[in-house]
């Protein structure tokens, strides 16, 4: 599981609470991916893209099936799909 550093957090706080979202992707047809990252509560799209070492550079992406932007906020549970 790919984990990125809280942004966020103040100085003797500990650390930020953390979500685990999934990418999931295909690099050929009948092949599908998929990666668990683990970012801090305020994470966007594109940042958990970024988590997976992945880009929507050349296509769209999505929430569970429906099309989003880069900058929509992620949720618990939420699977990000690079179509």
């Amino acid at each position: 599981m790919a984990e990125v550093p809280a942004k966020h957090a103040e100085p003797g706080a500990g650390a930020a609470a953390l979500i685990d979202v999934v990418v999931a992707y295909s690099l050929k047809a009948g092949e599908m991916c998929e990666v668990t990252v683990r970012v801090p509560v305020d994470v966007t799209v594109a940042m958990a893209l970024q988590a997976a070492q992945l880009s929507a550079v050349d296509g769209a992406c999505g929430i569970w099936g429906r099309v989003c932007a880069l900058e929509t906020i992620l949720q618990p549970g939420d699977r990000v799909e690079l179509y």
